[in-house]
């Protein structure tokens, strides 16, 4: 990819959002970048493959797929680039990525492998700040929802029960799941809650199918 291609999209990413442009030329300069094409359907990453690179989507649209422990049912949602692929796991005690990803249309990929962003980490402290700041407010999402009040009508516990188990707040969400197993997450009985997804649909919210609810756009359930 020419320089100035690269030029723009680092310009683009949250990670290195912060630095001037002789830093960002420099980072060019002497950073061993990786980069290549994906095709519709072509797996990018998989549930379980070790972490020993940071995965950035320079353009394109990808599907991320996440399982209960239990794999008793799993949520896909389709989000746009530019996104950097759980670079919190390049740290992490088991350093293995946690959810499925297949490009959802033509993307292109680049590829820093951890050497690299360690040394990128230790040369600029943006950088390093950048990487601590998106790990802070990953905890801070995830201990939020504690001590907020639990929803009490059963459509809003269906709805948080998918929106706390999304990367992104909007967007189509696929849930492959059984009635049985929903109304068990939200505590109530198989028949209230197929009726509740069955209004829902009715309402253009959703489409229904076997064990599949699909969510046109998330933020419009908030509304």
């Amino acid at each position: 990819m020419p320089s100035k291609q690269i030029y723009d999209k680092l310009r683009s990413l949250t990670l290195f959002q912060g630095l001037d442009i002789s830093d960002i030329n420099e980072v060019i300069g002497y950073t061993k970048f990786s980069f290549a094409k994906v095709e519709t359907g072509d797996n990018i990453i998989h549930e379980g493959d070790h972490c020993n690179q940071l995965t950035i989507i320079l353009n394109g649209k990808i599907s991320i797929t996440s399982h209960a422990a239990n794999r008793s049912y799993n949520i896909t949602e389709t989000i746009s680039a530019p996104i950097a692929l759980q670079p919190e796991h390049l740290f992490g005690l088991f350093q293995q990525y946690t959810k499925t990803v297949v490009a959802a249309a033509p993307c292109q990929i680049m590829m820093l492998h951890k050497s690299e962003v360690v040394r990128l980490m230790q040369e600029y402290d943006i950088i390093r700040m950048n990487i601590t700041n998106h790990i802070a407010t990953k905890a801070q999402k995830a201990d939020l929802p504690l001590w907020r009040q639990a929803p009490e009508s059963l459509r809003e516990r269906i709805i948080a029960f998918v929106a706390r188990r999304c990367l992104r707040p909007a967007g189509s969400k696929t849930i492959h799941i059984r009635m049985a197993d929903l109304a068990r997450e939200v505590c109530d009985s198989r028949r209230d809650v197929s009726h509740e997804l069955n209004l829902m649909q009715d309402q253009g919210l959703i489409s229904l199918s076997r064990e599949t609810i699909h969510i046109h756009a998330l933020e419009k359930l908030f509304t």
